[in-house]
Formats: structure tokens, sequence, C-alpha cells
């Protein structure tokens, strides 16, 4: 029971936010950084937060590597990608 009470505040925050978590209409990641879902030029916790909320979702932003479905590849990714997008 005990781990599964640890879980309890990951669910209710992706239950909570998981129908707000959306990128601007239009706005589109470059081939540059495609790990910054949030379009602020910075792969950071606000991405990840994003990555979180829609994991196991399909066909969202947060599927960096356009596999259908935002899971553990798509958090490699990211943390690869992790800093200022315009660091070389």
């Amino acid at each position: 029971m005990r781990a599964v009470s640890g879980l309890l505040p990951v669910l209710v925050l992706v239950a909570c936010c998981a129908s707000t978590a959306t990128v601007s209409a239009g706005a589109q990641r470059g081939e540059q950084c495609p790990a910054d879902i949030t379009l602020d030029g910075i792969v950071n916790r606000a991405d990840l937060e994003f990555l979180l909320i829609l994991w196991n979702h399909f066909g969202t932003d947060a599927d960096i590597n356009n596999d259908l479905i935002v899971d553990v590849f798509d958090l490699l990714e990211l943390l690869a990608s992790w800093g200022s997008c315009d660091a070389p």
C-alpha cells in the first residue's frame, strides 16, 4: 500500500492538469531543439512538467521523437537536450 500512496500526488497532478497541458496554437518546435516543448528557447523544468503531464498520451506536443506516444524515449531525449537551445 505504501507504493501506491507514493504515486497519489503524481496521479492528482496528471488528473488535474492533463486537459490543460497545451502549447500555443500554431507554434511548432524547431529541428534544432525538438525537446523545447514550451517554445521558450530552453529545455528545462517546464518542458519536463509538460512531458510528465502528457505521459502515455498519443500524438501530443510532448512526443519529442514522433513515435506517436509520450514515453521513456521522449524523457531520455528531453534530458539529453537539457539547457539552452542555443548551446552547441
